[in-house]
């Protein structure tokens, strides 16, 4: 946890308190979020029924289209038997749409890395690319292959609405998702459907910080551990 705390304090204080940040062409978002358990397509990672804080920084380079994202998991509870599952991850993205299209895309890189697990070394990676689509719906499609500790592919369909609670400028809007994810058999011994997750969530803005409650279920087959996982919890997050 120590590790995941010098990380984050170090970056933020670099990049949202000093003069220079302000006057500079460099985007920040940060958030933390505090999670029932950790869900990874389909699977239960680390430990069941577990709370877990997954921390978030997204620093984006003016109108260029590139972010950089740190990300980090650690379980709060035994943390003598869940300190193994603690996650660091880095991912660089490039963003934008298609000329006179409604269709936007992404494509970056990630290095997972596990700094309690085991020997210390243990990494894999990873590239994606997805499109979305400027619609009611906001249907999207991410293709994933991991080229490490995997190797394999994971395919996610989504779709993800929005409804405003109300007329207010400002007001709150329940946010819907529902995606399918499809990988190959690196994955779980089986290729084809791997899983479904449902989820839903409700945005609040308390000056400059950000509140969502979130929950969801998801439907998994052959995938880490494979089950139903209902799960919940709450998002902070900050923006310049």
């Amino acid at each position: 946890m120590r590790r995941f705390g010098i990380v984050f304090v170090v970056v933020v204080t670099l990049f949202t308190l000093t003069p220079a940040h302000a006057q500079s062409n460099i985007s920040v978002e940060a958030s933390v979020d505090a999670l029932s358990g950790y869900l990874w397509r389909g699977g239960v990672l680390g430990a069941d029924d577990k709370f877990v804080l997954q921390p978030s920084l997204t620093f984006g380079l003016a109108e260029s289209g590139f972010s950089f994202n740190i990300w980090g998991s650690f379980f709060a509870q035994d943390r003598t038997l869940t300190e193994g599952a603690d996650e660091l991850d880095f991912t660089l993205d490039y963003s934008g749409s298609f000329p006179d299209s409604p269709i936007s895309f992404s494509i970056g890189y990630i290095q997972y890395t596990f700094p309690n697990g085991g020997s210390g070394n243990e990494h894999s990676e990873e590239a994606y690319g997805s499109l979305s689509f400027d619609h009611t719906l906001a249907p999207s499609v991410t293709l994933y292959y991991d080229f490490g500790l995997i190797e394999d592919y994971y395919v996610a369909l989504g779709v993800g609405p929005e409804i405003p609670l109300s007329e207010e400028e400002g007001a709150p809007s329940l946010a819907l998702s529902a995606s399918v994810g499809f990988s190959g058999d690196g994955y779980g011994g089986k290729s084809g459907w791997n899983d479904v997750t449902i989820g839903a969530s409700v945005g609040f803005v308390a000056g400059g910080l950000s509140i969502t409650p979130l929950v969801g279920v998801t439907f998994a087959d052959d995938a880490v551990n494979p089950d139903t996982s209902v799960w919940g919890g709450v998002s902070f997050g900050v923006s310049n």
